[in-house]
């Protein structure tokens, strides 16, 4: 009676029989194989949850970039909004400040 012990420590009692020892010896090739594939296909899979998480991370910034671009162009609308111009094109009137700096002026 031989012993055969595969990868995984598991151990076989076989029959002297060589047709019972080549079927083993292929039903532990097949194993190993189907071992290794697994542990190749768990690595692509890591790969690909790394990758996503780091989409992730990358969405979550731009969604923080574009929700302060948001804040500031509200912001700016709201300042330029303050502005007034003359619509006749002399150019004489500025802003609202403008005007009142001119009014005091003439007025001191």
């Amino acid at each position: 009676m031989t012993i055969a012990l595969t990868k995984t420590t598991k151990l076989l009692l076989v029959d002297d029989d060589p047709s019972v020892v080549r079927s083993l010896k292929k039903i532990i090739e097949r194993q190993f194989r189907d071992e290794i594939e697994l542990t190749s296909l768990a690595e692509a899979i890591q790969g690909i949850a790394q990758v996503t998480e780091q989409s992730a991370v990358g969405s979550e910034e731009m969604a923080s970039s574009s929700e302060e671009l948001g804040a500031q162009a509200s912001a700016l609308r709201d300042l330029v909004s303050r502005f007034r111009t003359d619509n006749s094109g002399s150019g004489q009137r500025g802003t609202p400040s403008a005007d009142r700096a001119t009014e005091e002026l003439t007025t001191v």
